[in-house]
């Protein structure tokens, strides 16, 4: 039963990164001044990736859960 709820515990992280974290970075990214336009692509980068990546592992997790 732990094991079930550190799944669970796990897949609502992923969901809290993939609507909560990555658009906030996203956001940042936006707001940023144009002068720092490294700083700019490092959190459009980093937000993009954030989200895919978490959304990916999400959907594999979920996948393996269900039975056909």
């Amino acid at each position: 039963m732990a094991n079930l709820d550190s799944r669970v515990k796990t897949q609502q992280i992923r969901l809290l990164d993939v609507f909560l974290i990555g658009p906030t970075l996203l956001y940042a990214a936006a707001v940023t001044p144009k002068q720092h336009s490294i700083l700019r692509v490092f959190l459009a980068t980093t937000a993009v990736t954030t989200m895919a990546y978490n959304w990916r592992n999400y959907e594999i997790i979920e996948a393996s859960n269900t039975c056909p």
